[in-house]
């Protein structure tokens, strides 16, 4: 049957109000990453230029807004050593720079 246009809303939750378990979720994995960063550092710091380089895109989703959906798998694997190192470092400073831009922002 459904509801005829212009029904207004009633019940469940405000619009913008975030979801419990989302919320509990984010919190608990905070606090995983807060308790161990420096356990995922040293596994960060063992790891190859590849890995790293993943890692960090895969960080960057995190971080940054999605704009469109994009397989970066195929364009690495055709990346020279020398271009991925490349790459990592220029992600590497430009992130160390975001970070130190934020501190700013928050004192």
């Amino acid at each position: 049957m459904g509801f005829k246009e212009g029904h207004q809303k009633q019940g469940g939750r405000q619009k913008g109000t975030p979801n419990r378990t989302t919320a509990t979720l984010r919190k608990t994995v905070s606090q995983f990453l807060e308790k161990n960063l420096a356990d995922v550092q040293s596994i960060y710091d063992k790891a190859g230029e590849r890995d790293k380089l993943s890692f960090l895109v895969q960080l960057l989703k995190f971080a940054l807004p999605t704009l469109q959906s994009v397989e970066m798998q195929s364009e690495l694997e055709a990346l020279s050593d020398e271009q991925l190192t490349k790459l990592y470092n220029d992600l590497k400073a430009e992130m160390l720079a975001n970070l130190e831009n934020n501190g700013r922002q928050e004192e």
